[in-house]
């Protein structure tokens, strides 16, 4: 498995967490500062499999030979 499930459900709510903040802004920009500083912890969603990426990295699979 290349990436742990609460991983990427944590990166799915941060894409939504950036269609939300862009539709705040160009419906209500009087609140988009509201709703920027709401979805910010969801954003860190990024760094975490930054983080995961450097730490655990993905791992290279042995080549197989082919059989003649």
């Amino acid at each position: 498995m290349f990436l742990p499930p609460f991983l990427g459900y944590w990166l799915i709510i941060n894409g939504l967490a950036y269609l939300t903040m862009s539709f705040a802004g160009l419906i209500f920009p009087k609140y988009e500062e509201k709703v920027s500083n709401i979805a910010f912890p969801s954003l860190l969603g990024e760094m975490a499999f930054m983080f995961w990426l450097v730490i655990r990295g993905a791992k290279v699979q042995p080549l197989v030979a082919a059989a003649p």
